[in-house]
């Protein structure tokens, strides 16, 4: 289908929506009956992006997604109240344009992206609920392993985790 393929489902195994293919935004389906059927959703963003596309579920029934900006107006954020029938559309405004990733802890929302400029790996979070978002700042990171300091300018994050802690 194109783009990447992805599969969430929301805290109370439920609701799952299901993302990959298309091009401007992802192809989106959501399964009511814990993925037993699927009805496609077309949801009508203010600002589009590219098709790779990361999503969390807060709850049962609020979404939030980020989605790579393919017009240079960094990284678009949709939320959803209503398990992802409408969705509200705004932006972390920086140059950080490559694939996002997306977690939660509570109404805490973390973003993390590589920066198109100096190439390094930022986070930006928002503790409304993903409503707004705050100043994006480098991470540096080390190999838990022992082998030095993470080369995060040729590598990707392959996803992103948020706990207590």
């Amino acid at each position: 289908m194109g783009g990447d393929s992805m599969v969430w489902v929301s805290p109370s195994g439920q609701s799952w929506i299901v993302a990959g293919g298309g091009s401007s935004p992802a192809v989106l389906f959501r399964s009511l009956d814990a993925g037993r059927t699927y009805q496609r959703l077309t949801p009508q963003f203010a600002r589009v992006g590219g098709a790779d596309i990361d999503l969390v579920w807060l709850d049962d029934t609020t979404v939030v997604a980020a989605d790579l900006s393919v017009r240079g107006d960094g990284i678009l954020v949709h939320r959803s109240v209503d398990r992802g029938s409408a969705w509200t559309t705004t932006s972390i405004n920086t140059d950080l344009y490559d694939r996002p990733w997306i977690a939660h802890h509570g109404q805490t929302v973390y973003v993390a992206a590589r920066s198109s400029v100096d190439q390094l790996l930022y986070l930006t979070v928002s503790t409304d609920g993903g409503r707004t978002f705050g100043t994006s700042i480098p991470i540096v990171g080390s190999d838990p392993n022992g082998a030095g300091p993470v080369d995060f300018a040729t590598g990707i994050l392959p996803h992103l985790v948020a706990s207590e802690g």
